[in-house]
């Protein structure tokens, strides 16, 4: 958010200082980052707020807390004493629905999930299926078998934090009603078609029709991208004004293919992150403000670390040539595109950075990224457009864009893909957990 904040000079983005913060899985303390807000809101006129930061004391933390619902409705209700402080500040929010990680890894999970993670993600996969009366017979005796092989601690543990942290979202969908919240974003981390997490949407998604909430309150796929979200809508709706976008896909088939890690076509995830950002989407190239380009997949999504082996209908199933072509035409005619590179999960795609080289427009596109989820690398790609379509400001374009260049294709699909595959295997190290191998890594 700093950095395309930087894009605007009219924009000044005042942010907490690191030592007030957590780091990881160390809670930030919210007493001294409830103290600094006091004292730094007098003349804002918008507060961008993580509401897992202000309740639980980070995104992380609020994965393993131990609060009960009260505590934690005693922290979110400090959220009424803000306009005591600036009347005319407006909230913008964020409170995501709790990820359940399909794989067995605690890294940034309870430390049961190590062993369990997959079991737990199985059983509410299954749990939901059943519900909504899909389960098949075999289906049936696994999501027993699971039930019985994962420890009655474990899950009790994980499905009451849940409750916790739904009651959070219902809490925080209430102070929309109220007005203290002008708009809140509920994104959905790390999601499925089934699951814990769609359990708890159709919940959330009750209680914002409930409350004719849609114009205040969104639920879509997305997390760490969310901060650059409200910052565009903030920016946008304090200009009044509503940037149109013109989306355009590398593959016909790549509206409609739903992502790893993501419950919903990624047509509806677009729609959803622009209108989300402040945005509408154009109807042609023409009346747009800028282009949102998607380099999306042939048919299916693999992770970066995948490119050398990707799967044929990277290459059947899309035109990367008509498509660097096309953005070429664009620029050309001096519209400014903005690169979504969502082809892979986890890292930029190695084979289009070099076609836009070869094409010679690497550094004219407007705005890059190509990390993490399909969703954090639209929300970011979005948020840069939305904000900076009209600025002048080529020292902090060309900053920003060799930047996301070099960590989201450089470093996290070759540097980072070497490392982990080469490197640590030969040390038996793991990813995370480099203990006495931090050394010869470093």
């Amino acid at each position: 958010p700093s950095m395309i904040a930087a894009l605007k000079e009219d924009i000044n983005l005042v942010v907490p200082p690191l030592e007030i913060l957590g780091r990881k899985k160390t809670k930030t303390d919210t007493g001294k980052l409830w103290s600094w807000m006091k004292g730094n809101m007098d003349d804002c006129d918008a507060l961008i707020l993580s509401i897992e930061m202000f309740v639980y004391g980070g995104l992380v933390p609020s994965r393993l807390h131990h609060m009960s619902v009260d505590e934690c409705l005693e922290n979110l209700k400090r959220i009424e004493e803000i306009k005591k402080y600036n009347s005319d500040i407006k909230i913008y929010a964020s409170n995501l629905i709790m990820r359940t990680p399909s794989y067995s890894n605690s890294d940034e999970e309870p430390d049961y999930y190590e062993n369990y993670g997959k079991d737990i993600f199985t059983f509410g996969y299954l749990t939901d299926k059943k519900k909504r009366g899909l389960l098949t017979s075999s289906e049936e005796e696994k999501l027993k078998a699971v039930r019985e092989h994962i420890p009655s601690e474990y899950l009790d543990d994980y499905i009451e934090r849940r409750k916790v942290n739904l009651a959070v979202n219902q809490a925080a969908i209430e102070l929309v009603k109220d007005g203290f919240i002008h708009f809140l974003s509920i994104p959905q981390d790390d999601c499925s078609e089934f699951g814990f997490t769609p359990m708890d949407h159709e919940v959330v998604d009750r209680s914002i029709s409930k409350w004719r909430l849609k114009f205040k309150v969104y639920n879509y796929p997305g997390a760490d991208e969310v901060g650059c979200t409200l910052l565009s809508r903030a920016y946008n709706e304090y200009h009044s004004r509503c940037p149109k976008v013109y989306p355009v896909y590398s593959s016909v088939n790549g509206p409609f293919i739903i992502p790893s890690l993501e419950d919903r076509p990624i047509g509806e995830s677009v729609k959803a992150h622009i209108t989300a950002a402040g945005g509408l989407i154009a109807d042609s190239a023409t009346e747009s403000d800028f282009i949102l380009l998607l380099n999306t997949p042939g048919k299916m999504t693999q992770n970066s670390t995948e490119q050398e082996n990707k799967d044929i209908t990277y290459s059947s199933h899309r035109s990367l040539r008509e498509f660097v072509e096309r953005a070429r035409d664009y620029i050309a005619q001096g519209k400014k595109c903005v690169l979504a590179d969502v082809a892979f999960i986890n890292g930029g795609d190695t084979e289009l950075i070099y076609m836009l080289d070869d094409a010679e427009i690497m550094d004219k596109l407007y705005g890059y990224a190509g990390w993490n989820t399909v969703c954090n690398t639209m929300g970011t790609a979005i948020a840069t457009g939305l904000i900076g379509y009209d600025s002048q400001d080529e020292y902090q374009r060309i900053y920003n864009l060799v930047f996301r260049f070099i960590e989201d294709w450089c470093y996290q699909s070759i540097v980072r893909r070497d490392i982990t595959l080469n490197e640590l295997q030969i040390i038996n190290g793991g990813s995370t957990t480099l203990n006495e191998n931090e050394g010869k890594i470093v």
